[in-house]
C-alpha cells in the first residue's frame, strides 16, 4: 500500500500550515484598498493565490483518503476477503491518482511553478530537419492536449514541402515549466527520408527551447530605446501570406540581439504585447543567467543542432526505439511517443533532476 505507506513523508514534504499561512497572507494584501495601484503586482498575487489554493486542496483531499484508508485497515484487520479486497481497490486508485500528481513533489525551482515558452528551430537534415521539427510541434501539442493544458501557437515559419523552420508554443498550466524545462535540447530523429527517391535513411535535427514565463518586475526594465519592432504579414505553408495587412509583429532587445515573434493574434497590437511578453522572458533569464551561477540550470547553454549534441533519439528505422539519452530511458512504441505519449520521458528526467 504505497500511498499509505507515503502519508508521513507527503506531510513532511508539503507544509500545509505554511502554505495556508501564505495563502492567508496573499488574500489579507488583495482585500487591500491600495492592491490595485500596483497592476502587475496584483496579477501576480492573484496568480499565487490560485496556485496555493489548488496545492492545498489536492494534497488535503490525498492525505484525508489516507487517512480514512488507515483507519478502515485498522478496523478491518481480520476483515472478511470482500472487506479485504475493496479496501485493495480503493488503495490502487489512490496510488494512480497518485502518480498522476507526484511532480508536484520533485518540482520546486524558482521557476518550475510557471507558464512556458515552447519554441523548436530546425536543424541540420535540409526538409527532413523541417519535417521534423514540424513533427515535434505536433507531438508537444497532442502532449499538452493530452494533459488538458491550455496552448496557443503564436509564432511559426513555414518551409518548403510543408516543413518548419521554427515555431513557438505559449503552454499555460501551473506546472508547464517545470515539466517541460527537460525537453530542452537537440533531438534527433534517424529514419527512411520522404524526400529522398532512394528512399535513403536520413538523420535530422531540431532543437527544443524552453523558458518560463516572467512577469514584468524592476530587476530587468527594457527601455523603450532598446527595442527595435519590425512588422510584417502572417505566413502559411510554403511561405504564403495568411493576410493581407501586416499583423505579425517581430520585436528585437538590441544590446542582446534576442528577439520574439507574435503573428497568431487578429491585431497588430495583440500580437506586439505577445512578442513584447517572450522577449521579456528571454531577456530576463539571460541576464538571471550573468548574474547569478546557479542560474545556468534554468535553461542549457546554447549548443550545435547537430550529431553528437542530441539530448533524445528516435529511430523510425531500421528498427523502432526513441531513447533519451540522460536517463536512458526507453521505448519502442515510437507511434504512441510521436502522438504526445512524452509523460515517461518527462518523468524520468524530473525524477532524476531531484
Amino acid at each position: 500500500m504505497i500511498c499509505v505507506r507515503k502519508s508521513s513523508r507527503l506531510r513532511t514534504v508539503f507544509d500545509i500550515p505554511g502554505l495556508q499561512q501564505q495563502l492567508d497572507e496573499l488574500r489579507q494584501e488583495s482585500h487591500s484598498e491600495l492592491f490595485w495601484k500596483n497592476p502587475e503586482r496584483a496579477v501576480a498575487v492573484q496568480k499565487k493565490i490560485a496556485f496555493l489554493e489548488e496545492e492545498i486542496a489536492v494534497w488535503k483531499r490525498f492525505l484525508d483518503t489516507i487517512d480514512g484508508i488507515t483507519d478502515e485497515v485498522a478496523q478491518h484487520d481480520s476483515g472478511t476477503e470482500d472487506t479485504i479486497n475493496t479496501l485493495e481497490k480503493r488503495v490502487s486508485v489512490l496510488e494512480k491518482e497518485y502518480l498522476k500528481q507526484e511532480y508536484r513533489i520533485f518540482l520546486s525551482g524558482e521557476y518550475d511553478q510557471r507558464n512556458a515558452y515552447l519554441s523548436l528551430y530546425s536543424g541540420a537534415g535540409g526538409s527532413d530537419a523541417a519535417d521534423w521539427t514540424r513533427m515535434l510541434l505536433r507531438m508537444y501539442q497532442r502532449y499538452c492536449e493530452r494533459q488538458g493544458w491550455d496552448i496557443s501557437l503564436i509564432a511559426e515559419s513555414s518551409a518548403e514541402g510543408g516543413g518548419m523552420k521554427e515555431a513557438t508554443l505559449f503552454v499555460q498550466h501551473p506546472y508547464a515549466y517545470g515539466l517541460l524545462k527537460g525537453e530542452h535540447g537537440v533531438h534527433r530523429l534517424v529514419r527512411l527520408s520522404p524526400f529522398s527517391s532512394a528512399k535513403l535513411r536520413h538523420t535530422s535535427f531540431a532543437l527544443v527551447d524552453i523558458i518560463p514565463e516572467i512577469e514584468k518586475t524592476q530587476n530587468v526594465v527594457l527601455s523603450k530605446d532598446t527595442i527595435r519592432v519590425d512588422f510584417f504579414r502572417s505566413s502559411g505553408p510554403g511561405g504564403q501570406n495568411t493576410n493581407k495587412r501586416e499583423t505579425a509583429v517581430r520585436v528585437t532587445h538590441i544590446p542582446t540581439g534576442i528577439s520574439a515573434t507574435s503573428q497568431k493574434e487578429r491585431s497588430q497590437a495583440a500580437n506586439r504585447e505577445q512578442a513584447y511578453k517572450l522577449l521579456y522572458s528571454k531577456v530576463y533569464i539571460r541576464t538571471m543567467k550573468q548574474k547569478e551561477e546557479d542560474a545556468a540550470g534554468i535553461k542549457g547553454d546554447a549548443v550545435a543542432v547537430e550529431w553528437g549534441s542530441q539530448i533524445r533519439s528516435y529511430t523510425l528505422h531500421p528498427y523502432q526505439l526513441v531513447k533519451d539519452h540522460r536517463t536512458n530511458t526507453t521505448t519502442q512504441d515510437t507511434g504512441a511517443v510521436l502522438d504526445g505519449d512524452i509523460d515517461i520521458f518527462i518523468q524520468s528526467f524530473t525524477k532524476q533532476s531531484f
